[in-house]
Formats: structure tokens, C-alpha cells, sequence
């Protein structure tokens, strides 16, 4: 872990990366959350920004989410990096119904709760 970098005034702060930029490869295919904490932890960096809402899989929407988001954690727990803030699937259209019987709403709902899993102190 680089542990950030010391700034003029003398406080230490966090270098992240959201992890929409990081899943790219040069040629068009995607790296897994593993391959890219590897390369992100390599490259200096403290931490993620996790993007729910531009998750190609959406793991948080299947049962087992819970047991998902600690994995994660783990993951980049593994490589010295940690998930500093993420990004929830605010996917809603103007007009639509914000309520528990949507399926956005129970998303967000999931997305919040495996940031806090995942450590995350905001989103």
C-alpha cells in the first residue's frame, strides 16, 4: 500500500481510482476486480472508488450480495488497497416511482448497504 502522498502542508492523503477506468484493457476486453487491484496496488495507488452503476455484472442483485461485497473487501484488502467511497446505481428517469416496490430503489438500497460492507465511508 502506498499509503498516499504528503502534500505541502503536511497532511498525508488517499490516491484512488474509480474502478469504472480500471476494468478496460487496451484491447477492448475487461480485467476482473482481482487482476486490476493487483495492477492498481502495484501502480502506487491506496484505493478504490467502487462504481456501482457501471458494474457489468451486477453481483449486489443476487442473494448470496452480502457474502459478495465482503469478498470483495477482501480482495483488495489483499493487495493493500481499500474502497474509500463507491458510486450507487442512482438509474432513475425522471417521473419514475421511488418507492420499495421498484426495482431502482432496492439497487440503491443493496449498493449502500455493500459499500458499508465493503468499507466504504461514502457514497
Amino acid at each position: 500500500m502506498a499509503n498516499g502522498i504528503l502534500t505541502n502542508s503536511g497532511e498525508r492523503v488517499l490516491v484512488t481510482v474509480p474502478t469504472r477506468y480500471h476494468a478496460y484493457a487496451s484491447n477492448g476486453s475487461k480485467y476482473s476486480l482481482t487482476a486490476a487491484a493487483d495492477f492498481l496496488s502495484d501502480a502506487g495507488f491506496d484505493g478504490v472508488d467502487y462504481s456501482f452503476y457501471l458494474c457489468d455484472d451486477p453481483w449486489y442483485s443476487q442473494d448470496d450480495y452480502r457474502e459478495q461485497a465482503a469478498l470483495r473487501r477482501s480482495w483488495l484488502e489483499a493487495e493493500g488497497l481499500s474502497c474509500v467511497q463507491a458510486h450507487a446505481p442512482f438509474d432513475l428517469l425522471y417521473g419514475e416511482n421511488w418507492n420499495e416496490d421498484e426495482p431502482h430503489y432496492r439497487m440503491v438500497v443493496r449498493a449502500l448497504e455493500c459499500a458499508a460492507i465493503m468499507g466504504a465511508a461514502g457514497i
